[in-house]
């Protein structure tokens, strides 16, 4: 008798860069203002556990028990990094960022070195305002570092050395070198995308990291007016709600994202659960990182059923349950991996 198998999760492939209505990773140019394409960036958080809390509650989401997972075994300078973890701070966020890929500390001071002399080099340059310093900041990533948008460019420190990029690795360069030369810069989240916003003389511009001409070829945006089709609105246009802010531990969060999304549709079910959990516990209220983190759990779990080990199965499954308790996935699961074994000769 041929059993049934046990479905995976359908938020396996809550992919990065992934278009709208798609659920794998795709890749394509970055955007223009003629044809901006939203390539899903995979900025989602992660669960507020070991350092921040006992849960975590996704926006519109059920509350996750974190504190049923075992901690994760961070490197030590990731660890002290998410100790200190800010909301604010430039040099924590590089630092952060390039942890998340896995860039060891004597790389990530080079790292910093770099944007350090980038940022030489920008206040020697006669910028009386802050949308032409903005602007030059944008010009500069793309002429020493930015060179190839790549959707599956996650880790910062491989950024520095190859130029490959997506939207939230761009995003973090961008932030990091504007505050260093005081601008007010932050991340923002429109559905699956990341780009920037830059705050000057009471407006607040958008701009799009992976786009170098981005600043010197549109005008921003301004209040009440509705937004060019296929591109976010800006933050001045007044509708509520469409974008949410990232802070620098919800723009952190977002890398670790983006890499547990890679490992998860890799099949990397450990790695992917480690680098959920960690989002959230940066950022406890993205909806994406809590799916996948549960799907990482299911997913596992349909593995090694599959691989001939119920019983491994069945205690992620139950692991799962502890952490969700309304989680569909792991009732269904586990109770075909009880028929599966009720009809077992």
């Amino acid at each position: 008798m041929k059993h049934k198998s046990l479905p995976r999760d359908a938020h396996v492939v809550c992919g990065v860069d992934a278009p709208a209505r798609s659920e794998g990773p795709c890749s394509g140019r970055p955007p223009t203002f003629a044809t901006t394409r939203h390539m899903a960036a995979c900025c989602v958080a992660w669960l507020h556990w070991a350092i921040l809390g006992l849960g975590a509650v996704a926006a519109d989401g059920p509350r996750l028990n974190l504190e049923f997972l075992p901690q994760p075994q961070w490197p030590r300078a990731e660890e002290r990094l998410l100790r200190c973890a800010t909301e604010t701070d430039d040099r924590w966020l590089l630092r952060m960022a390039l942890a998340a890929g896995g860039c060891k500390e004597a790389a990530a001071r080079r790292y910093e070195q770099r944007l350090e002399g980038w940022a030489e080099r920008l206040r020697v340059e006669p910028a009386s305002e802050t949308r032409r310093l903005a602007r030059n900041v944008l010009e500069l990533l793309h002429h020493e570092v930015l060179r190839q948008y790549r959707s599956d460019a996650d880790r910062l420190h491989e950024t520095f050395e190859s130029g490959a990029y997506n939207c939230v690795t761009s995003a973090v360069l961008y932030v990091c070198l504007c505050r260093r030369l005081g601008i007010a810069a932050a991340a923002r989240q429109w559905r699956e995308h990341v780009a920037c916003v830059v705050f000057a003389d009471g407006e607040a511009i958008t701009v799009e990291p992976t786009s170098p001409r981005w600043l010197a070829s549109e005008p921003p945006l301004p209040s009440g007016a509705a937004a060019p089709q296929g591109r976010p609105p800006d933050a001045a246009s007044g509708e509520q709600g469409s974008w949410r802010p990232l802070s620098s531990r919800g723009l952190a969060a977002a890398v670790y994202y983006n890499i547990g999304s890679r490992a998860l549709l890799n099949g990397q079910y450990a790695a992917a659960l480690q680098a959920n959990h960690t989002a959230l516990v940066l950022d406890p209220y993205n909806e994406a990182a809590a799916r996948n983190l549960l799907a990482s759990i299911n997913n596992w779990a349909v593995s090694e059923a599959q691989a001939g080990r119920p019983d491994a199965a069945e205690r992620l499954l139950r692991l799962g349950l502890n952490v969700a308790p309304a989680h569909h996935a792991f009732r269904q699961n586990l109770a075909l991996l009880a028929g599966q074994h009720m009809a077992a000769p």
